[in-house]
């Protein structure tokens, strides 16, 4: 069920459902859900999600890890200095 949950949302990204994707992304044991979770995030939450990944990026699943860091590298104009969670944007 958290599967289909979690693959709902990336296929549907709901903006609404941003604070609750943060949060099952903290929790959820599965890193198959918790990749999904991540993939879902740059498209509802925007550039808040940039925090959120960043945290991502230090998973103890390579899968996660790799996923967040091909999310974070998907927002044009930011600079995230070495997955530091220092955010800013380039001119």
């Amino acid at each position: 069920m958290r599967y289909r949950a979690a693959r709902y949302l990336r296929i549907r990204r709901p903006l609404r459902a941003f604070e609750a994707v943060a949060a099952a992304l903290s929790s959820e044991p599965a890193a198959k859900i918790r990749v999904m979770l991540v993939q879902a995030l740059p498209s509802i939450g925007g550039r808040d999600a940039i925090p959120h990944l960043i945290a991502a990026s230090e998973d103890a699943d390579p899968a996660v890890r790799g996923a967040a860091l091909h999310a974070l590298s998907s927002f044009e104009g930011i600079v995230v200095d070495e997955v530091t969670g220092r955010a800013g944007c380039v001119r």
